[in-house]
C-alpha cells in the first residue's frame, strides 16, 4: 500500500509539472506570434519610410522645377500629386507607428509575463523535484527494508502483477529452487512445480486472480538438488485507493515435514489395526474416563453390535 501511495504522489507531481510545461509552451507560442507581427510591422514601416523618402524627393524636385519656371501651366495637377502621395504615405506611416507601439507594449508585457511564468515554473519544478526525490528516497528505503525482511523469513515469497504474472521473488526462492535472475518471472515459476501438480496449481491460481478471491493450495516445489518438498502456498491482493488490485503477494511455507509426519502416523495406524485384526482377543481403545474411541472387528462380532459405543469400528 505504501508503494501505491508513493506512485500516486509521483504521478501527481509529474502531472503538475507537465501542466506547467504546457502553459510555458503556450506562452512561448503567443510571444513568438507577437514577435512575428512586430517584425511584419517593422518591415511595413521600412517600406513606408522608403516610399516617404521617394515622395519627398519627388516633391523637392517638383518645387525646384517650379522655382526655375520650367513647369508649364498644364503641369500644375501633376506637380500637386507628389504632395498628395507624401500625405498618404505619412498617414500610413503614422498608423503603422501607432500599431508598432501597441505591439511593442504588448510584447513587453508578454515578455514580462513569460519571465514571471518561467520563474514560477523554475520554483515549482525545483520544489516538486525535491519532493519527488524525497518520495523516491523513501520508496527506495521502504523497498530495501521490505527486501531485507523478505530475505530473512523462512518462506518462499514472490510478487505478481494484477494479472497474476510474477514480477519479483525473494532470495530464498533462488537458493531453494535454483531458479536465478529472470527465470521464474512471468509463469516461469511453474517449471519448479512438480509435473503432477503443475496444471492444478496454475488453474487454481488463475481462478483466484480472475475472481479476486483468496488463494490457498498445497503442491510440491522442486529443490535445487532435484527432489521435491510439499508447500502450503497462500496469496493476498494489494489494492490501490480505488480498491483495484495492483499486486498479489504470495507466500510458500514448507510443510514437507508435517506431511511426512502425517503419512508416518497414518502408516503406523494402519499397521496397528492390521496387527490387532490378526489377534483373537477382543480389543478396544478408550480415553481416560471410559469413552471408547475404537474397537476391533472381533468385538463387534462378539457383541453383535455394528459399532462401538461412542467410537469407531476397525475397518
Amino acid at each position: 500500500m505504501a508503494q501505491s501511495a508513493d506512485n500516486h504522489v509521483s504521478h501527481r507531481l509529474l502531472d503538475e509539472n507537465e501542466q506547467l510545461r504546457t502553459a510555458l509552451e503556450c506562452a512561448l507560442e503567443e510571444n513568438a506570434r507577437m514577435a512575428e507581427e512586430r517584425e511584419r510591422s517593422l518591415h511595413r514601416m521600412a517600406v513606408l519610410s522608403s516610399e516617404l523618402r521617394a515622395a519627398r524627393a519627388l516633391k523637392a524636385r517638383s518645387l525646384a522645377e517650379a522655382e526655375a519656371g520650367t513647369q508649364a501651366d498644364g503641369d500644375t495637377v501633376e506637380a500637386l500629386r507628389p504632395r498628395a502621395k507624401q500625405g498618404e504615405v505619412e498617414e500610413e506611416l503614422r498608423v503603422a507607428l501607432e500599431e508598432l507601439q501597441v505591439l511593442t507594449e504588448e510584447l513587453e508585457a508578454a515578455n514580462a509575463s513569460l519571465h514571471e511564468t518561467n520563474r514560477q515554473l523554475d520554483v515549482r519544478v525545483e520544489e516538486r523535484t525535491r519532493r519527488l526525490n524525497h518520495t523516491n528516497e523513501v520508496l527506495r528505503t521502504t523497498e530495501a527494508s521490505f527486501r531485507t525482511i523478505a530475505d530473512l523469513v523462512p518462506d518462499l515469497l514472490w510478487r505478481t502483477d494484477a494479472l497474476g504474472r510474477a514480477t519479483w521473488f525473494n532470495e530464498r526462492w533462488a537458493r531453494y529452487s535454483g531458479q536465478l535472475d529472470e527465470t521464474p518471472l512471468g509463469w516461469g515459476w511453474l517449471e519448479a512445480v512438480h509435473p503432477d501438480d503443475r496444471a492444478a496449481a496454475r488453474a487454481e491460481w488463475e481462478r483466484a486472480v480472475a475472481g479476486e478471491g483468496d488463494y490457498q493450495q498445497e503442491f510440491r516445489i522442486r529443490r535445487a538438488a532435484g527432489d521435491y518438498h510439499w508447500f502450503l502456498v497462500r496469496a493476498d491482493a494489494m489494492r490501490d485507493g480505488d480498491g483495484r488490485i495492483v499486486n498479489w503477494y504470495v507466500a510458500g511455507t514448507d510443510i514437507h515435514a508435517q506431511r511426512e509426519a502425517l503419512e508416518a502416523l497414518r502408516q503406523s495406524e494402519l499397521r496397528f489395526r492390521t496387527l490387532v485384526e490378526g489377534m483373537s482377543p477382543l480389543a478396544w481403545r478408550a480415553q481416560i474416563g471410559g469413552h471408547w474411541t475404537w474397537c476391533s472387528r472381533q468385538w463387534t462380532a462378539y457383541a453383535a453390535a455394528p459399532f462401538c459405543l461412542g467410537g469407531e469400528t476397525a475397518n
